[in-house]
């Protein structure tokens, strides 16, 4: 069994790695995506191993990040706030389902390891709407100057489920 997930892997980033090197060779990877090769390696790896595929971008840190204010890139790649792990439940798992974020940490309460809430997502459902989810808060994320206006559009697009908002009932576009 674990020699067959490695052979897996293998194959996958020997593929990765023949693009890449195709890509430097040819001056391509300056126009390449960042997650390119990335989403190539998705595509794959076989879905037992896919929780181990990143899942949040690197641009959604980034524009975090800007957004809060903060320099990108830290001093430590692999720095995040503390306090991002609430920013993260409340721009995602509250939004995506009804009860989803009490849901997943009722389950990981059971684990050893607590963390990535996002591996504890269905492949057929719930992996596929976090993706687009993501997608389209980094897309607010871009489109927003500040915090406060990126939560703003956040809480129009993709209110929380439970939550009641006040309407904007004045027509100044007449």
């Amino acid at each position: 069994m674990i020699a067959q997930q490695c052979e897996i892997l293998v194959r996958g980033f020997a593929r990765v790695g023949i693009i890449a090197l195709v890509d430097e060779a040819t001056g391509y990877q300056k126009d390449r995506a960042r997650d390119s090769l990335a989403k190539i390696l998705e595509a794959w790896v076989a879905k037992e191993l896919q929780p181990y595929v990143r899942t949040f971008s690197p641009e959604f840190y980034e524009e975090l990040f800007r957004l809060r204010g903060l320099p990108f890139p830290p001093d430590n790649p692999k720095f995040r706030p503390q306090y991002f792990g609430v920013l993260t439940n409340d721009i995602v798992y509250e939004r995506l389902a009804p009860g989803l974020l009490e849901e997943l940490k009722k389950q990981a309460s059971k684990d050893e390891k607590k963390a990535h809430l996002h591996r504890r997502l269905t492949q057929e459902v719930g992996h596929p709407r976090l993706k687009e989810h993501l997608a389209s808060v980094t897309t607010i994320m871009k489109l927003s100057d500040r915090y406060q206006d990126f939560m703003a559009k956040l809480n129009r697009v993709h209110p929380r489920f439970g939550q009641t908002y006040l309407l904007d009932l004045e027509q100044t576009d007449r």
